[in-house]
């Protein structure tokens, strides 16, 4: 059993190294490799569904998770932010974006926070649950339940509601500037998330959308947002623009 479980490992950081491209410098090398093995759990569980494996490899999985939340600082709360990823993969489960698993995305938002020292472990289960409400379905309600209402007002405040994106986005606007620093760093995190994934997928499609709504983008945020992830956001549309 012991070196049919190494086997698995072995096949599971393969798939993670190939698949998925995160960038975490705060990290040693070898924990790095943990954490992306361990975003892409369900991907790899599903490619060996045909061995029978699955539980194994959630459980090899969460203990990964597990000591990447050991490596925390003592501000943090690694229960809080492991719930908070657990909820929302369980609610994204089936869902990608772009060619990887959707948990790929929630990690690089929150990782983008991360890169500029944010550590407030109600933001970092935010990025984790900013994507719950819209895309998988769960109620603002569930999110308060479970995370409590400094959480669900960030999740609610990047919520999009509407026939289109147009009216989605209006609505995400009108929220963030009413709630702060802290939801428009939630909001800018995510924007620059699916502007580099964009690059790195080629995605023409996307990347002119964010490039037209740049503009408005900050437009409405003016004051709001750390500079530091202005400029990267910046960065990241300027690498595209011809």
């Amino acid at each position: 059993m012991r070196d049919e479980i190494a086997r698995l490992m072995r096949r599971l950081i393969k798939f993670a190294d190939n698949e998925l491209d995160f960038s975490s410098p705060g990290l040693p090398n070898g924990l790095e490799r943990g954490v992306r093995a361990a975003f892409a759990i369900g991907e790899c569980a599903r490619a060996v569904e045909e061995m029978e494996r699955t539980v194994v490899l959630r459980t090899l999985g969460e203990k990964m998770v597990a000591e990447f939340a050991s490596q925390m600082t003592e501000d943090e709360d690694p229960e809080m932010e492991l719930a908070a990823m657990r909820f929302a993969e369980e609610r994204h489960r089936g869902q990608s974006y772009g060619r990887r698993p959707y948990t790929a995305h929630l990690f690089e938002v929150r990782q983008v926070l991360r890169d500029v020292e944010i550590v407030d472990d109600v933001l970092l289960s935010a990025a984790w649950l900013h994507d719950v409400v819209e895309d998988g379905k769960a109620m603002i309600s569930e999110v308060e339940k479970h995370f409590g209402a400094e959480v669900a007002e960030l999740v609610w405040a990047v919520t999009g509601e509407g026939p289109n994106r147009r009216v989605r986005n209006q609505a995400v606007y009108e929220k963030i500037r009413g709630r702060g620093d802290a939801a428009a760093n939630l909001k800018l995190a995510d924007r620059i998330a699916n502007v580099e994934c964009a690059l790195r997928e080629g995605s023409e499609e996307h990347l002119k959308m964010y490039a037209e709504e740049s503009v408005e983008f900050r437009t409405q945020f003016r004051g709001l947002g750390d500079e530091r992830l202005w400029e990267r956001l910046l960065a990241a549309l300027n690498a595209y623009y011809p």
